[in-house]
């Protein structure tokens, strides 16, 4: 299906059928088209052909995907609304471009946007071309104007298609003479540097192709690059534990005059909250703590913990897949008969270079209760099972004469 337009006062016609030249001579293209007798018109440019069946129409006539070719730089797929010359009715018009030349595939026609947009993700995926632009009927004729308004004199002219139907064999050498004149002169000056340019910018969207390419592979190949790795360096949870509960077992149930409430304990620091007493001192806050003003009848002491050397040796590769992690959690637990409430959130991802990049792992938080004083006593078996790869202990804590333990849990 073929359909014309008017641009600037002059006909195009889009909806042709493009070929690569493959070697072959202009005579040979022409009697080819001419022996299929389906078609009427043809276009000749340095590496492909296109052929047209404008029914007969006298005159000139253009071939629009060949303005596109000459004037749009890299890689392409466009969606177009056209309005056809004689019915006014408006078309939705998909071309492509791929390494310099129209797809075989594109200069197609549809009635309906959603057919142009159903056929263009088809199109995307045979090109390997990231971006469909889609233009309004406005925007389109803007665009074909400064495209036209580009074009070189030579360049015009190989817009042009060229009449097939001939009377005889004599009309068909002599046409072919014609153009190979045509092209001949165009060959020389300044249609010769054009050409070059064209193969240079050819060469150069190859080039660009081939490095996006390999960017793509090498964003895909180290997804962890893009997002926080901190917890392959914090501190083991063995330790944390054993350097937290030590501290927490040194601090008094009571101190001038006030008597412990909480404790709260992390790798970076202590804090405990104490509760008034008949017998509290506020002059000596214990531990040289603050008040709370608005709640004159508590005050908070903060401990700086001794630094835990980092952990060394996490990598993604040394996880567990997230059921065998959470299988591991859930035996430790069930072990001590404790309770353990565990949700892990969905995987993250990122938007790369108009990539998606999705994060190797996956996070979980983590709360452990129940823990009776006897387990805490005898604290370094519970750290000895807390060394779950990916498993880390934010937070000890102490209140109404319970222990809880808190963190994250990293699994692919």
């Amino acid at each position: 299906m073929m359909r014309t337009i008017i641009l600037q006062g002059q006909p195009y016609i889009v909806g042709l059928r493009w070929s690569p030249t493959e070697g072959l001579s202009k005579s040979a293209i022409i009697a080819e088209a001419i022996a299929s007798q389906k078609y009427d018109r043809l276009i000749l440019l340095d590496d492909q052909y296109g052929l047209a069946d404008c029914g007969g129409k006298k005159g000139d006539v253009r071939a629009l995907a060949a303005v596109i070719r000459f004037k749009e730089e890299g890689d392409l797929i466009r969606i177009c609304m056209l309005r056809d010359e004689f019915s006014h009715q408006p078309f939705w018009w998909v071309i492509g471009l791929s390494h310099g030349m129209i797809s075989a595939r594109s200069d197609k026609l549809f009635d309906s946007l959603e057919e142009a947009k159903a056929f263009a993700q088809s199109l995307q995926h045979t090109l390997g071309i990231e971006d469909i632009e889609e233009l309004t009927e406005e925007a389109n004729t803007a665009r074909l104007t400064n495209l036209l308004a580009a074009l070189s004199r030579s360049e015009r002219k190989a817009l042009r298609l060229l009449p097939l139907h001939q009377d005889s064999h004599i009309k068909l050498l002599k046409i072919a003479g014609i153009l190979s004149l045509i092209f001949a002169v165009c060959w020389s000056g300044s249609y010769f540097m054009e050409y070059h340019q064209q193969q240079e910018r050819a060469e150069k969207n190859r080039l660009a192709m081939m490095q996006k390419e390999e960017r793509i592979r090498e964003l895909q190949s180290h997804p962890d690059r893009h997002f926080p790795r901190q917890w392959m360096k914090d501190s083991a949870p063995d330790d944390v534990l054993r350097n937290g509960i030590a501290a927490m077992l040194s601090v008094p149930l009571a101190a001038n005059g006030w008597k412990l409430d909480s404790l709260n304990c992390s790798d970076k620091a202590m804090t405990a909250r104490w509760e008034q007493t008949p017998f509290a001192d506020y002059l000596h806050l214990p531990f040289a703590g603050t008040l709370d003003e608005r709640h004159p009848q508590f005050s908070s002491s903060r401990h700086t913990m001794k630094p835990i050397p980092a952990h060394e040796g996490r990598t993604v590769e040394s996880l567990f897949f997230q059921q065998e992690a959470t299988r591991q959690l859930y035996a430790f637990t069930r072990k001590y008969a404790l309770k353990l409430r565990l949700a892990f959130a969905k995987r993250a991802e990122k938007k790369v270079e108009k990539q998606t990049i999705t994060c190797p792992w996956v996070t979980a938080t983590w709360e452990l209760s129940g823990i009776s004083a006897a387990l805490i006593a005898d604290h370094d078996a519970l750290a000895n099972e807390l060394n779950i790869p990916g498993l880390i202990l934010k937070e000890i804590s102490y209140s109404d004469n319970a222990w809880k333990l808190k963190g994250t849990l990293y699994a692919r």
